[in-house]
């Protein structure tokens, strides 16, 4: 039988590399429009909207196969068109305090609706077209967010607290994509110099299929720490 080596160390294997690269151009463009309104002096309702965002995008492909030697090419470049769902945001916040308070602080609460099966895909080849706006309007469905906040201000220091829900935006069991988020942090202000620190923690679940179909459940989670300094001259 023939011995096949490594095409990096040279050693004796059965194993070959498949490299795969993609470049992702893209250009967009939105509308957003909102309003606050202050009915009594502790309460603030807001609304806005979104419009679809229209990209137009350029994918470039390249793939090699490793083993003996080293084959691979670039595919043909694929141009397309891509609109997001409407989304309609809604608000409201409670003020607690005034500024001349030593301890005040605000609670919010904020509302999003977005229709995924909305989205349309417009490409040069009309078959493909129509038949990937079918799959997005079978697979995908209306989903709703939902985000509370709070911050409590103890003169110079501020204390934040977060959670936030997005509801899975597909409609069979192709993928779950629902997502919980909890942050927290604080800051610390004064006339001089400033400092914030925040976390945040996500986790949800996810369904990947390998090309064989293949079904891989996987638990997704997520932990970003970020802190924020500033001198004022």
């Amino acid at each position: 039988s023939e011995t096949r080596y490594d095409v990096n160390s040279g050693n004796a294997t059965d194993e070959y590399i498949y490299n795969e690269k993609v470049d992702f151009y893209a250009s967009g463009i939105n509308f957003k429009a909102g309003v606050i309104a202050k009915p009594i002096s502790f309460l603030r309702v807001g609304a806005a909207i979104h419009t679809p965002t229209y990209y137009n995008i350029e994918d470039r492909f390249y793939s090699e196969v490793s083993f003996e030697k080293t084959v691979g090419g670039d595919w043909e470049p694929i141009f397309y068109d891509l609109q997001t769902p409407f989304k309609f945001l809604g608000s409201l916040a409670l003020v607690l305090g005034d500024k001349e308070s030593k301890v005040k602080g605000t609670l919010s609460a904020d509302y999003e609706y977005s229709d995924y099966s909305l989205m349309k895909f417009r490409t040069e080849n009309i078959l493909d077209e129509t038949s990937v706006n079918s799959d997005i309007n079978r697979f995908f469905r209306a989903t709703n967010t939902l985000k509370l906040g709070g911050e409590l201000k103890l003169g110079s220091l501020a204390l934040r607290r977060g959670y936030a829900m997005m509801e899975n935006p597909y409609k069979s069991n192709l993928n779950d994509a629902s997502m919980q988020y909890v942050t927290g942090g604080f800051g610390i202000k004064s006339k001089h110099y400033f400092m914030d620190f925040a976390y945040a923690y996500s986790f949800g679940n996810s369904v990947y299929r390998e090309y064989d179909t293949e079904e891989i459940k996987l638990k997704n989670t997520q932990h970003i720490a970020q802190v924020t300094l500033g001198v004022k001259f």
